[in-house]
């Protein structure tokens, strides 16, 4: 009977892991193709996987095979780094408060390594959602180093008139546009890292590594446009939104090939050198 009992509960604890990883792909993979075409996310989906995964993670507590007090380092630990990260971001401007709650539902989505039974490895050790957040970076700067390359092999001419350091960090970043290009609305969800000012007869420019999505820089470089300040030929560098909702789709499923065995490896030769 005890036996009995015991596989009725294995069976119930794969159903909801299997339900979290089900909810997962399917919320951040409708998600992410709203945030690349409009950079906006659909409130009534968000809501819904964050109700499903809160669901899920009371549930994971009376179903969970590991001691009450390991589950619940596992979940503070991983909603530290996921909410924390993602509210750092949005008091930053450059996400949205949907993707902190994207990031907050996938937190208790994927808190346990009971999760990692459902990826190839079939075994790991680290919150899967911290796993998740450290692939969606990886793919993340490889986007931006791809956008380097393309911007140090374009725009030489224009990267000459800035300084050492704007020449090594703007590229990563950023890309140099027309203003008009940025004026007549062609660039969509691109938002200026340049800050124009005028003192007196002299036009001051402000960069800034991180462009703010809750800024409306066109009404300001349009009115220096129509004041003869600035020309609709003068380059300005701009950052497209961050699609991060995407970036973490892709780290879920990177997630569910790699596991964590990339993450530890890394972590232990970090640890161990004297």
């Amino acid at each position: 009977m005890l036996v009995k009992v015991r596989f009725m509960w294995l069976n119930l604890s794969l159903l909801v892991d299997a339900v979290r990883v089900a909810a997962t792909l399917l919320a951040l993979g409708v998600l992410s193709i709203e945030d690349l075409r409009t950079r906006e996310l659909s409130a009534r989906i968000v809501h819904a996987y964050l109700a499903v995964t809160t669901a899920l993670f009371i549930v994971s507590f009376i179903t969970g095979s590991g001691s009450f007090t390991l589950l619940v380092v596992y979940a503070a630990f991983s909603l530290l780094v996921s909410a924390g990260l993602f509210t750092s971001l949005y008091k930053l401007g450059l996400v949205g408060d949907g993707d902190v709650y994207v990031a907050i539902a996938l937190g208790l989505a994927l808190f346990y390594p009971s999760i990692y039974r459902f990826t190839l490895p079939l075994e790991g050790m680290l919150p899967p959602s911290l796993v998740a957040i450290f692939y969606a970076a990886l793919t993340s700067m490889f986007l931006m180093l791809v956008n380097a390359v393309r911007v140090l092999a374009k725009y030489r001419g224009v990267l000459s008139a800035l300084s050492t350091k704007y020449k090594i960090i703007l590229p990563f970043v950023s890309r140099p546009v027309k203003l008009r290009e940025y004026l007549n609305g062609v660039l969509k969800h691109h938002f200026p890292v340049q800050e124009f000012t005028v003192s007196g007869t002299e036009v001051l420019v402000r960069y800034r590594l991180l462009a703010r999505i809750d800024e409306d820089q066109a009404s300001v470089l349009r009115k220096l446009v129509d004041q003869g300040v600035l020309s609709e030929e003068t380059y300005i560098w701009v950052s497209p939104g961050i699609p991060f909702i995407f970036h973490l789709f892709l780290g879920v499923l990177l997630l569910l090939v790699l596991g964590d065995v990339p993450l530890v490896h890394l972590l232990m030769k970090l640890f161990s050198r004297p």
